[in-house]
């Protein structure tokens, strides 16, 4: 059973390099995918793409402007496919696992007769990695696709899809506050609030005894508490201290 890993990203310098490394071991192609221009707003690519071809050793790199998230992913699984390689991994570019939850998904992937495997256990942070927002999250991203499989859009899918047990961190909300605000006015969800007021008065002013943190549904992140990701993450993505 071959497997490969599609990633896509725009304008994350920060975690590209990180996103790419924890998977190293493993020696899977990897698939990066670029997208040169946002999904909203009007900012331009940095040296994201740059960064992506530098060190993606085990695959290979595009940078391109896809319709949408769907479109793009679809445009990675083709990729793997044609290589004859049956299993992709979904990553975005700010989700991180351990290797031993690399490993477990692999076991998964070897052991189902399903299309795709999600993952119940995705940990979202807040501001850093030591702050964990709660409750978790219950949405079951796929994490794992086969490579014959097509996205409708953003991680969702017609066929067959079962749980696994692996974690996943997701660095979402990682970032600085200019990082943040250039994020919210990107990315596909920035038609769904008032990004600018959300950025002012949930962001900005945080502070622990805060409730209601989500941008487009306020109860979704009811507070973030101290707990930190695994060390091997944070220390992965530059933030172990």
């Amino acid at each position: 059973m071959r497997v490969g890993i599609v990633t896509v990203a725009f304008n994350e310098p920060d975690f590209i390099v990180p996103c790419i490394k924890q998977f190293e071991g493993f020696g899977f192609p990897h698939i990066v995918l670029i997208s040169k221009s946002p999904w909203r707003g009007n900012y331009s690519q940095d040296n994201t793409w740059v960064l992506a071809r530098m060190h993606n050793a085990y695959g290979e790199t595009f940078i391109d402007h896809w319709p949408d998230q769907a479109t793009q992913i679809n445009f990675g699984l083709e990729i793997l496919q044609r290589e004859g390689i049956e299993w992709a991994l979904f990553v975005d570019v700010d989700e991180f696992y351990t290797s031993t939850d690399i490993g477990r998904l692999i076991g998964h992937i070897r052991n189902t007769n399903a299309d795709a495997i999600t993952c119940p256990n995705m940990f979202v942070y807040w501001k850093t990695p030591e702050y964990l927002l709660i409750p978790h999250q219950n949405d079951n991203p796929i994490i794992a696709i086969k490579t014959n499989q097509k996205f409708i859009n953003k991680r969702d899918f017609i066929g067959t899809k079962t749980n696994s047990d692996v974690e996943m961190h997701h660095m979402s909300y990682v970032r600085t506050d200019e990082q943040m605000k250039k994020k919210i006015e990107t990315f596909e969800h920035s038609h769904e609030f008032n990004t600018e007021q959300w950025y002012n008065d949930v962001w900005i002013p945080w502070t622990l005894d805060n409730v209601n943190l989500h941008p487009t549904i306020p109860t979704k992140f009811n507070r973030a508490i101290v707990h930190p990701a695994p060390m091997i993450i944070r220390k992965l993505i530059n933030w172990d201290s």
